[in-house]
């Protein structure tokens, strides 16, 4: 894997758990995400990835205090 594509996952990853408008930002707006909470069931958008990305964030808020 080349250093550009390692710096951006590392900006996804970042924004993922930072960031809601960075997250937004990096994310592409035709994104494809298959989370294994919904059994694989494909999702589709920026709109989708949002919401997933909230359930996480929210899911492990618990965890982090």
């Amino acid at each position: 894997m080349s250093q550009e594509n390692v710096e951006i996952v590392r900006r996804w990853l970042w924004a993922f758990d930072n960031d809601t408008d960075a997250f937004r930002q990096v994310t592409h707006p035709e994104i494809e995400w298959m989370p294994f909470e919904d059994n694989h069931t494909p999702s589709h958008g920026l709109d989708a990835a949002m919401r997933i990305r909230n359930g996480w964030i929210e899911a492990w808020a618990e965890h982090r205090n």
